[in-house]
């Protein structure tokens, strides 16, 4: 049986640094280890606004969030983009293309 690690969120600047004190610094390293072994992933959080809860605003911009504060395109193209790069060949072979005939309305056929 395989291990599971459960990595927890890098909050800002989590895209790239040269500088090991910042976030960015390990992201490239645990992106690129995910990339390089197949290993599954997730990140959280989608969202591009804040719920409500403690030390949160409702509808206040999420700082960590992949989309934007509209929810219609992401936040911070430099993490989508190593997000993507993390979707090995082999998903985007198996996903079904918008412009199919499967995909009508939002929902598949």
């Amino acid at each position: 049986m395989a291990g599971r690690i459960w990595h927890l969120q890098y909050r800002r600047n989590c895209v790239s640094s040269n500088n090991p004190s910042d976030n960015g610094y390990w992201f490239g390293f645990v992106t690129t280890y995910l990339q390089t072994n197949g290993v599954d992933w997730c990140y959280w959080p989608i969202n591009g606004t804040e719920s409500t809860g403690r030390g949160r605003t409702y509808g206040a911009r999420e700082t960590y969030g992949v989309l934007n504060t509209s929810w219609d395109g992401s936040a911070r193209p430099a993490l989508t983009a190593r997000l993507r790069s993390l979707i090995g060949a082999a998903s985007k072979e198996n996903s079904i293309p918008r412009n199919s005939s499967h995909h009508a309305a939002g929902k598949l056929k």
